[in-house]
């Protein structure tokens, strides 16, 4: 069955998931997106591309670098893994979802605004190939545990807003943290 919308992107070396079927019930809850699609690299995962489609698993391939604005936003995902392939996670991207655990891998090196708010994580480890934690990433969760690595340079505002942390460790590396990234924690 076709279960993925895609596009070609750069010069059309490249494939891009845009949307994915849920009326067709051979796709499934459960996905597993394909590292190639007709012999070319699947290297995105466009803007609100599984967007509200129920879904209860992904596995990213090794061949995706950017996961777009709202990708998985609004699903029942407990848990994923970011390959080290991924540079950039979008605004929203895993926001409102049910992950109870999330690994982020080290290559990744910006997490966007929202994107793994509302959700069940009680720990989650940034590695030190990020740079920037955007704005509300982590906020109203239940973390009490996070590891921020030698590497992080900033933290935006509200990014860890509304857990359970009663300590954080910060290394060296980070130069900025921005208005309540905190706040609201015991």
């Amino acid at each position: 069955p076709i279960c993925f919308g895609t596009g070609l992107i750069n010069g059309g070396q490249e494939i891009e998931i845009t949307g994915y079927s849920t009326s067709n019930l051979a796709c499934g809850k459960n996905v597993v997106i394909p590292a190639k699609i007709d012999g070319k690299p699947v290297t995105s995962i466009g803007n609100r591309a599984f967007l509200a489609k129920q879904l209860t698993g992904v596995v990213i391939p090794g061949s995706v670098k950017s996961i777009g604005n709202f990708a998985f936003y609004l699903n029942k995902l407990t848990n994923v893994v970011i390959p080290g392939s991924v540079t950039s996670i979008g605004a929203y991207a895993f926001f409102n979802n049910q992950l109870t655990s999330v690994e982020i891998s080290d290559g990744v090196e910006s997490i966007g605004k929202c994107a793994f708010s509302d959700n069940k994580l009680t720990r989650v480890e940034i590695p030190g190939s990020v740079k920037s934690i955007g704005g509300y990433a982590f906020s109203n969760n239940k973390l009490t545990g996070v590891v921020i690595s030698d590497g992080v340079e900033s933290i935006k505002e509200y990014a860890f807003y509304k857990n359970q942390l009663t300590s954080v460790e910060i290394p060296g590396s980070v130069k900025s943290i921005e208005r309540d990234a905190f706040a609201n924690n015991p």
